[in-house]
């Protein structure tokens, strides 16, 4: 099972606005344990200011099954852009065969390699150099931690609205499905018999997104515990407990209104691998959306 989503800060925005003291007792502990400074640099000038400017988080869900000897690799790549002013989020996915610039090995591969060459740090630089976006932070998940995170808020609810699939022993018909964390991360890892290829499991993963923000905007104090227990074990980022506090307060508006995105491109094959190869004008677009929800030229 090698699709993960890193949702883990969309559910952190929300958790206080239903926990209140309660949720801040839990959550310093937890965000002691999961706190890892990479010491990447943005290339901002200055420092964000959260609170009011916009800022941006690199999601990646990381794969370390098959017995890889390696750190893993970032299989879900999405660039999170919030931005307060316009109450608007934006979602941009980036397929995990892209081919890009790895920055810091020197070679061109594929986008979710450069996790496992240089962990988080080699996946923020090589993504803010692909797109001339800055990461001002990050958060990685493994797929226990998905799983238990999905569980842990009771479960997720999708729209199956393509095509009726099976897919690790699970099927999933059309209409309205109600998932636990095995079944959501098989509804959201199938490819090959998707039509659509990657693009059609990118969008399922952020229906998946988008259905574990809106549960964790109405669980019940008594599943914090659980909740908190999968993040902070499963997951690492260099948000710290101060910007939660100024996420919470002050941008939790913002995931009123989610725009989505994936890279588009052609498949390649080069010597005998398969690589994405994203247009100049489509990664351009993608860069101008970006910029501009952060505010930047």
């Amino acid at each position: 099972m090698r699709r993960k989503i890193g949702i883990a800060l969309l559910v952190l925005f929300v958790i206080f606005g239903g926990g209140g003291i309660y949720a801040y007792s839990k959550v310093k502990g937890t965000m002691d344990d999961m706190y890892t400074d990479v010491g990447h640099e943005t290339g901002r000038e200055g420092e964000v200011d959260i609170g009011s400017d916009p800022f941006s988080v690199l999601l990646l869900g990381i794969d370390k099954d098959e017995g890889r000897t390696d750190t893993g690799r970032s299989d879900t790549i999405i660039i999170a852009t919030i931005n307060t002013e316009t109450k608007s989020t934006i979602l941009q996915s980036v397929a995990r065969d892209t081919l890009v610039p790895i920055i810091g090995k020197g070679i061109n591969d594929k986008i979710n390699h450069a996790y496992a060459y240089g962990g988080a740090q080699m996946s923020i630089n090589t993504v803010q150099s692909y797109l001339n976006v800055p990461i001002d932070y990050y958060v990685e998940m493994d797929m226990d931690g998905l799983k238990a995170l999905i569980d842990a808020v009771g479960g997720v609810t999708v729209e199956n609205e393509r095509f009726a699939f099976e897919y690790l022993n699970h099927y999933f018909p059309l209409g309205t499905l109600e998932l636990n964390g095995e079944e959501a991360l098989a509804y959201s890892r199938m490819r090959y018999e998707d039509p659509e290829g990657d693009w059609g499991r990118q969008m399922r993963q952020r229906q998946v997104i988008n259905a574990i923000v809106k549960k964790a905007v109405t669980f019940q104090v008594s599943r914090y515990d659980a909740i908190l227990k999968a993040m902070g074990t499963h997951t690492k980022t260099n948000i710290t407990m101060g910007d939660v506090l100024n996420i919470s307060t002050h941008y939790t508006t913002a995931l009123g209104s989610i725009e989505e995105y994936s890279l588009q491109g052609n498949g390649t094959v080069i010597d005998g691998i398969y690589y994405l190869v994203v247009p100049e004008e489509q990664k351009l677009e993608a860069t101008n959306r970006l910029r501009t929800h952060l505010g930047l030229k």
